[in-house]
């Protein structure tokens, strides 16, 4: 396996614990919770934007992403 499918493996891997920590924090504090979980969606749609578009917009994206995160 190549260092690059390893970091993307690692990095899908780390994208699916942050959703499902969100989700149990949704769950464990309902009304609060669920800013958390708004947040990273928004966050998740923003990347992928970003990955997607080339130049300045890409960098907005992955800005967005951040702070959301």
């Amino acid at each position: 396996m190549s260092t690059r499918r390893l970091w993307s493996a690692g990095s899908l891997l780390l994208a699916a614990a942050a959703v499902v920590l969100a989700i149990v924090f949704a769950i464990a504090h309902f009304p609060n919770g669920l800013s958390v979980l708004v947040c990273l969606v928004l966050a998740v749609c923003a990347a992928w934007y970003g990955v997607r578009r080339r130049d300045p917009v890409r960098t907005v994206g992955l800005v967005v992403a951040a702070l959301l995160v």
